[in-house]
């Protein structure tokens, strides 16, 4: 979710099917701040494929950052926090519009995603991980220097939209984060990485003016755990560590 600047993107289809790849296009391109003053070739590569019949929509996707950690995470100066980095994300959604009859119609979606991290060689492992934006609070020991950290979290989400007829239609989303599960690290204090997770729940009106401009009410609320510190995506620390955050939003939408 993320406007990447530089990037080559192939979109193609058949029959059914439709598929996009994307890289940066400044791959291969040296960036010296890696640890030691190695150097390293980040790029981003992205890839998905999805099935379209009817009603029915779903999709797979597969993202890479490589090395991308490593170059642009610093402690101080120009090095990074770590030799190398390595980072994937997996998602599966699927999406069913169930005609209801007489112009109303129920929506109803799916996502499962994964996120892992592989960090190589790290100079302080706490102190790399909390570079990421997680709280200091949840690595009570930075633990040994120069060793392998990775982690990984899943999360998953559904929602919905109801529309009678006419211009109005309701909408819900409901979505949890797992905890963080840490690994490599030695003398490094995780546990409270067992107590990262959050849910966020989203209930909304909607109004539509004409085919592109929509007006909403929306309450959307943010929980997290004791030691999560998942944002609203408005701000990342808008809920902050084990917060939570509350918003009622009256808004405008136009689609260009």
């Amino acid at each position: 979710n993320r406007r990447q600047e530089e990037i080559l993107q192939y979109m193609g289809s058949t029959g059914k099917f439709s598929y996009r790849a994307a890289i940066t296009a400044d791959m291969k391109s040296e960036n010296t701040r890696a640890r030691s003053g190695g150097k390293k070739d980040p790029y981003i590569l992205s890839a998905g494929i999805a099935y379209s019949d009817g009603p029915f929509w779903g999709a797979v996707t597969y993202q890479k950052h490589e090395s991308w950690a490593a170059t642009t995470l610093h402690a101080s100066g120009a090095k990074s926090t770590m030799d190398d980095s390595d980072a994937e994300s997996y998602r599966i959604a699927g999406r069913y519009i169930a005609d209801l009859g007489n112009g109303a119609s129920l929506t109803l979606s799916a996502m499962w995603e994964n996120l892992e991290y592989e960090l190589n060689d790290v100079t302080t492992p706490g102190a790399a991980l909390r570079a990421f934006g997680f709280a200091n609070s949840i690595f009570s020991a930075d633990g040994t220097a120069n060793q392998d950290v990775k982690f990984d979290r899943d999360a998953w989400l559904i929602s919905g939209k109801y529309a009678p007829g006419g211009n109005f239609d309701f909408r819900f989303l409901y979505a949890e984060a797992d905890d963080l599960d840490v690994s490599g690290g030695a003398g490094m204090s995780t546990n409270n990485a067992s107590q990262t997770g959050a849910d966020t729940t989203m209930l909304g009106v909607f109004y539509a003016l004409g085919d592109s401009t929509e007006l909403n009410v929306s309450y959307l609320e943010v929980d997290n755990d004791k030691y999560g510190e998942y944002g609203t995506g408005i701000s990342a620390k808008f809920a902050g560590v084990g917060g939570e955050v509350e918003i009622i939003q009256f808004g405008i939408l136009t689609m260009f």
